[in-house]
């Protein structure tokens, strides 16, 4: 199976569904996230800029 934007925001029990795993690990190396994704948590993640 390929793999799977985070980006395209399909239900981690839809792909568990197609891929047939019971384990949400498992089932979740299928998912890769995406540049929006990826530039999100960036945004959230990086250090506060000093202002003074």
């Amino acid at each position: 199976m390929p793999w799977l934007s985070s980006d395209a925001e399909v239900p981690l029990q839809l792909i568990m569904g197609k891929t047939r795993h019971k384990n949400r690990r498992t089932a979740m190396r299928y998912v890769k996230p995406g540049a929006e994704a990826m530039a999100k948590a960036t945004e959230v993640l990086a250090p506060r800029r000093r202002t003074h």
